[in-house]
């Protein structure tokens, strides 16, 4: 039932009951109110019968007076027809408002999608031409049946389905909403699986505004995650990222230069120049776990290794297509010359797909038959296609054509990955798990040639949180739940790792995070217990002795856990400072901090907290910052770009200009 209040007045807020319209068979899901140009309001609802009903509200054609309130007599009284709903007859249920009579009636039952319709929306006012307000009669609906329907009313007064947009394919659930945009020009959809769906309205001439003239073209728009971002990492090249989620999603980001012009401060980066703006360009793993971490592996060309709940950690190489893709949209042109661009693409795949009830990415060749999908009647599903795009494509075209192939799978973990890092040769790859014995917290270091366990590297006694190579492939650093960092030494000739340093309670509570300076002189820690500390090799001491002491040489205090740092890959400013920290908190915000070297400590400023109405609302899981500039700008500016990501379900890029 749709039960109707109002409240005598503005001085009394009180509302009362006014009438109770009656015909859905199940949950009613949304409600929208529009006054329509003649003065008549409808009422349009939405449920989970499938239905649409619309309820016209108008100044009743003949004061009768009323009986009991929100009846009229003749109701009351009319027991020829007790089982037949009043608001089916013409007449309607008369209700007087502020010494007024309205007539109620049932305008029309709308039927046209086969699943739940969740949302409903009228049609924005807009202006006609000799500038007064106009409210179009166009209702929008939204349903679990992955399509949206604009109704509008013929001539005769009956309401049809005028137009019909949505999914073909893919696994997603529906539709939970739709809504218009500014002057009805666009109509927006969202989805369960965190997409956005955007169509634009392309008029055939300007002199016809009939709907009959129109039809609707989807454009690009946004996307991201829809559970906890676990870790991001930059490709080594800088030019797109990966981020990867309890989604069971690993999603790929990367800039696009849009044909149309910039209006505004849309994205451009030069006023007069097109918007430059950041797109979902790939979904290279769709798995069946939770995802936790993922690492590029330096040195080698779009390949990145991935941990989920599961003991396994998983290689991915980018495919044909997508470099094809990144070329087009990015204009990246895959790290080297054209005329290499061939060797580039020889030997990879062109595409991957996911068997049924598999969790691997197979990898698909030149001349491979699609994957056949036996037709039972129900299923909806389309085979992959691999496909070049020259825009960011759209949710369903994430969904099912621009996976990865999986290449490696790599055993040797008792547990679910938590965290992993590639040396900045590109010859190795270190891995944790969850643990709460030494043996099961070992360090796991791979052969990037052969792909085979390089050495194990038993210190924490409970979960790494994290890994980091020094930039000079030096050091190994790991933090971890026990409260410590270990330090290991890799000799460059024989690729061994040595235990040079570990520090117990080096915090008062779990480490979180931990980076190296540029110039790897230092490396910061960051810890629930609020502080960040930076740590630096005793001087005076032997260089290759078999055990190193690294001591604290500053510390910053926070009002929140810290959960994430990250260090600036710029070094010795024109303004003063050697070094500038970013810093994540466990309640979302980030801010810079620059250090300058006064004697032989590192003395610490505040240099920019990030706005909070642009940071995150959950804790800060990853700072990166992309290892080449954006731009310089006249007088020494420099710009430069960090994205973060966080239990807040989103991933956010920002520019820092220095």
């Amino acid at each position: 039932h749709t039960h109707t209040h109002t409240h005598p007045s503005l001085h009394n807020p009180q509302f009362v009951k006014l009438v109770a319209l009656e015909g859905h068979e199940d949950w009613i899901r949304s409600l929208a109110f529009m006054q329509s140009d003649e003065g008549d309001v409808f009422l349009a609802s939405s449920a989970q019968d499938n239905y649409i009903r619309l309820w016209k509200m108008a100044l009743a054609t003949t004061a009768s007076s009323t009986g009991e309130k929100g009846v009229s007599p003749e109701d009351e009284n009319d027991d020829d027809d007790d089982d037949a709903d009043p608001l089916t007859q013409q007449r309607g249920i008369n209700v007087r408002l502020d010494d007024k009579l309205y007539n109620v009636s049932l305008e029309s039952v709308l039927f046209g999608h086969e699943d739940w319709v969740y949302s409903v929306a009228w049609h924005p006012v807009v202006v006609s031409k000799e500038g007064k307000l106009h409210q179009p009669l166009q209702l929008l609906s939204a349903s679990m049946d992955r399509t949206m329907m604009v109704w509008a009313p013929e001539a005769s007064g009956v309401w049809l389905n005028k137009v019909r947009v949505g999914e073909i394919g893919g696994n997603t659930l529906g539709f939970f909403g739709g809504l218009w945009g500014p002057a009805g020009e666009f109509i927006l959809a969202h989805g369960h699986n965190g997409a956005f769906h955007l169509w634009q309205k392309k008029q055939a001439s300007a002199d016809k505004i009939d709907i009959e003239d129109v039809s609707w073209e989807p454009e690009v728009t946004v996307s991201g995650h829809f559970d906890e971002v676990m870790d991001l990492s930059w490709d080594p090249s800088g030019s797109y990222f990966v981020s990867v989620s309890k989604d069971q999603t690993s999603r790929l980001f990367a800039p696009w230069t849009s044909s149309k012009p910039a209006t505004g401060s849309e994205g451009a980066t030069q006023s007069g120049s097109h918007p430059v703006t950041w797109h979902e360009l790939a979904r290279p793993q769709i798995h069946g776990y939770d995802m936790s971490c993922l690492a590029f592996v330096n040195g080698a060309n779009h390949r990145f290794v991935s941990g989920a709940d599961e003991k396994v950690l998983r290689l991915f190489d980018a495919p044909q297509t997508y470099l094809l893709t990144l070329e087009q949209v990015a204009g990246v042109k895959s790290d080297l010359g054209d005329g290499e661009k061939q060797n580039v693409l020889e030997g990879r795949a062109v595409g991957a797909n996911v068997p049924p009830l598999g969790l691997s990415n197979k990898p698909m060749f030149s001349g491979d038959a699609p994957m056949q999908i036996e037709d039972d009647g129900f299923n909806t599903d389309l085979p992959t296609v691999p496909t070049v795009y020259e825009k960011p494509p759209f949710e369903e075209h994430l969904l099912q054509n621009t996976l990865w192939p999986e290449t490696q799978k790599l055993y040797g973990h008792g547990d679910y990955l938590v965290c992993a890092s590639s040396n900045h040769k590109g010859t190795h790859v270190a891995s944790a798990c969850k643990g709460t014995q030494t043996a099961q917290c070992a360090v796991i270091v791979w052969d990037v040639t052969n792909w085979r366990p390089h050495t194990t590297l038993p210190s924490h006694n409970l979960t790494v949180t994290q890994l980091e190579y020094s930039h000079n492939d030096k050091y190994l650093l790991s933090v971890s739940r026990d409260r410590a960092f270990t330090l290991w030494r890799i000799d460059q000739e024989s690729g061994a790792y040595t235990t040079v340093s570990s520090k117990q309670k080096a915090h008062e509570r779990i480490i979180w995070g931990a980076a190296w300076s540029p110039d790897d002189a230092y490396f910061a820690t960051g810890s629930r217990d609020k502080k960040v500390k930076v740590w630096k090799k005793k001087p005076g001491q032997e260089e290759g002795a078999a055990s190193e002491q690294w001591v604290q040489d500053s510390v910053l205090t926070f009002k929140s856990p810290v959960t994430a740092v990250s260090w600036m890959p710029l070094t010795q400013h024109v303004s003063g400072w050697a070094y500038l920290l970013a810093v994540g908190l466990e309640n979302g915000l980030i801010s810079l901090w620059t250090a300058t070297l006064t004697g032989e400590k590192l003395t610490w400023a505040s240099f920019l907290p990030f706005p909070p109405t642009i940071c995150h609302v959950g804790a800060v899981r990853r700072l990166r910052w992309r290892q080449q500039r954006v731009e310089t700008l006249p007088s020494s500016t420099h710009v430069f770009e960090v994205a973060s990501c966080a239990l807040d379900h989103s991933v956010r890029l920002f520019q820092v200009s220095i």
